[in-house]
């Protein structure tokens, strides 16, 4: 088999100016200039790399109105993955997501333009998309708000524990159809912006919106279907969840405030029948005496053989 390599990255969050001070040059915050470099290393390396694809596990920015120069900043750098004909794929998150339903999202626009090779993710589905060489499968879980799956009847009349139950029901029954279309044959992605049980939150509970359920791998059906990897995005700590596949969260690109300052910051490089890959990211440290390390993490034994490693910072 052909080895593919994917970028996995989460958790953009362009937006937040906390610890900042503004840039007279730019105009910008130097916190929203951190921010920017750290995605701008993202696409070098998937631009440099000549990677198969890239997946973003939602949040691309601080909050579901951001402004036109940062909605600006995000575009620039996303052409640059459709001029190196990288299959890009955007997954909505919670931060993303309007009050009303009916309204578009920050990243909806990529859709309505129609451009080749940016797939939005705001259902859940399951993609197939060509790539230079063969194709790759994305089943995408964006984030689901409450009212998607119960009625307002129901969330007024229903105790929490009753609504979380059948809200996580609803949820699971749908990706495990999404999952039912896979072909084994072809290397398959999970792709989804929630929190799932066994994780470790960090500090980003503090920007947490709304009922956060945690779901298990187990009632979503991942161990069961033939996934080569599991994408993960919305909890900003680096971790890997489980081994079979290998479900993992690449963590946020950089700190969003001090309860982050002792989490390594990067990105995912995954290779599926091929071997690790690591790297630094630049970053700004919120701690003066702060010592990273970055670290490998790999699996081997999926179907058809695969591995996971990260550029961390």
């Amino acid at each position: 088999m052909t080895s593919l390599r994917l970028v996995h990255f989460a958790d953009l969050h362009l937006g937040i100016e906390l610890h900042g001070s503004p840039d007279p040059a730019t105009g910008l915050s130097t916190r929203v200039q951190d921010f920017l470099r750290v995605f701008d290393a993202v696409i070098d390396y998937a631009v440099s790399e000549r990677v198969d694809a890239v997946l973003f596990a939602g949040d691309a920015f601080k909050n579901r109105d951001p402004n036109p120069t940062l909605q600006r900043a995000f575009a620039e750098r996303i052409r640059r993955l459709t001029e190196a004909g990288i299959p890009t794929v955007l997954l909505v998150g919670n931060h993303d997501l309007p009050i009303a339903q009916s309204r578009a999202t920050p990243i909806d626009i990529y859709q309505a333009l129609g451009i080749p090779g940016i797939y939005v993710a705001r259902e859940v589905r399951r993609l197939l998309i060509p790539l230079r060489q063969g194709q790759l499968q994305v089943v995408t879980l964006p984030w689901i708000p409450l009212n998607r799956s119960l009625t307002n009847d129901e969330i007024r009349s229903l105790e929490r524990e009753e609504i979380e139950r059948r809200f996580r029901l609803a949820v699971s029954l749908g990706v495990q159809e999404a999952l039912k279309e896979l072909d084994p044959a072809i290397p398959a992605v999970f792709l989804g912006h929630l929190s799932l049980e066994g994780a470790k939150v960090g500090g980003e509970r503090s920007i947490m919106l709304g009922l956060d359920p945690f779901f298990s791998t187990v009632e979503l059906g991942l161990h069961d279907s033939p996934l080569d990897y599991v994408a993960l995005g919305h909890i900003h700590r680096h971790q890997v969840v489980a081994g079979r596949p290998p479900v993992v969260y690449a963590g946020s690109l950089e700190r969003v405030d001090f309860g982050e300052e002792d989490e390594p910051k990067g990105f995912m490089v995954v290779e599926i029948g091929g071997f690790l890959v690591g790297g630094p990211l630049p970053r700004r440290y919120l701690y003066p005496l702060l010592v990273v390390v970055a670290a490998s993490l790999g699996w081997v034994g999926s179907k058809r053989g695969g591995a996971s490693g990260r550029r961390a910072g």
